[in-house]
């Protein structure tokens, strides 16, 4: 009888065994390294609002020199409207109302609409998340959005005038 060329049962059992442990190690952290960059968006936009705010802040025709607080005074609009975000600032009508500046009243906020747009119905933005307000010495955006559709948490990050940029609330962790 000739030679017979081949794996065996258990040689290829074990390949496939390894290849389950390296997918069940790589998958979970891939999806982290997305979450985390799909947070890039909301970065980049709280920076284009602080740099709105800060021209016009020292803008010549702004004689009191105050914060803008909303979108159309600052003029700031996105290149690219955001998809997963919302961006909220200083909306005193919303503050007035005694509601979470995120949710469907008020008008400083460009993106989704959280509660039933961007984020799975029933997800209500987070409370850790700071409220906006934009006053004459200080101001703070706020930019919230679900980045990694799970349907408890939504990701919170804000900047304000001294450009710290902060994340009280991480989705990707929880």
């Amino acid at each position: 009888m000739g030679s017979q060329k081949g794996f065996t049962l258990i040689e290829l059992m074990i390949v496939v065994a390894i290849i389950g442990i390296l997918a069940a190690i790589a998958i979970p952290n891939f999806l982290s390294y997305q979450a985390r960059s799909r947070q890039s968006e909301a970065r980049v936009n709280l920076g284009a609002i602080y740099t709105s705010e800060i021209t016009w802040h020292e803008d010549s025709a702004n004689i009191a020199q105050t914060f803008g607080n909303d979108f159309v005074t600052i003029s700031y609009s996105p290149a690219n409207p955001p998809t997963r975000y919302t961006f909220a600032l200083g909306a005193a009508d919303v503050a007035a109302a005694g509601l979470n500046p995120l949710t469907p009243a008020g008008t400083n906020r460009v993106g989704p609409v959280l509660v039933a747009g961007g984020a799975p119905v029933g997800v209500a933005p987070s409370a850790a998340c700071p409220t906006v307000a934009a006053t004459a010495i200080v101001f703070t955006a706020v930019a919230e959005g679900n980045i990694d559709a799970e349907t408890t948490t939504l990701d919170c990050q804000t900047i304000n005038q001294l450009r710290v940029l902060s994340n009280p609330v991480n989705d990707v962790n929880t």
